[in-house]
């Protein structure tokens, strides 16, 4: 009888420590499936973050190309033979906001732009110059600050 009371003492001890190899394994296993949850969780954000970055992109190409078409469509102002100087200095001061906030390409500006405004600008000085005595501001200061820069 002490025989089978020890042999039973001896199964449920080994049971006891299955149980209990059982219930680490299944902890092993919930925090591996934790792991995995957090890691797609984790691509799922990064796969939105970069769907994001890539609207935000387009976004940016657009906004480029609507300031180069108005810029293209307002050019025509430079064919005209009488030019009125308040608009093409107004024109003058789009362009350099457009170059000063990176809103279209320095470079592309520059080439087009660079002769025209400093022509326009330098032969508008005195203009300016009345202007802003009459109201008191530092009128069309964008693109006379870019000029600056150019003629250095």
């Amino acid at each position: 009888m002490l025989e089978i009371e020890e042999k039973t003492i001896l199964k449920l001890e080994q049971n006891k420590a299955d149980l209990a190899a059982e219930k680490l394994l299944l902890q092993h296993q919930s925090l591996k499936l934790r792991a995995i949850s957090l890691l797609t969780i984790f691509f799922i954000a990064t796969s939105l973050i970069i769907q994001v970055f890539a609207i935000l992109e387009r976004n940016e190409l657009d906004r480029e190309k609507t300031a180069l078409n108005l810029i293209a469509e307002s050019s025509a102002i430079f064919n005209q033979e009488e030019i009125d100087s308040v608009d093409t200095l107004n024109f003058l001061e789009i362009v350099a906001l457009s170059h000063k906030n990176n809103i279209a390409d320095r470079t592309m500006i520059e080439d087009y732009f660079k002769i025209t405004a400093i022509s326009n600008v330098t032969k508008l000085e005195d203009f300016i110059e009345e202007v802003d005595q009459d109201n008191g501001n530092r009128n069309w200061k964008n693109i006379r600050d870019l000029v600056k820069k150019w003629q250095e």
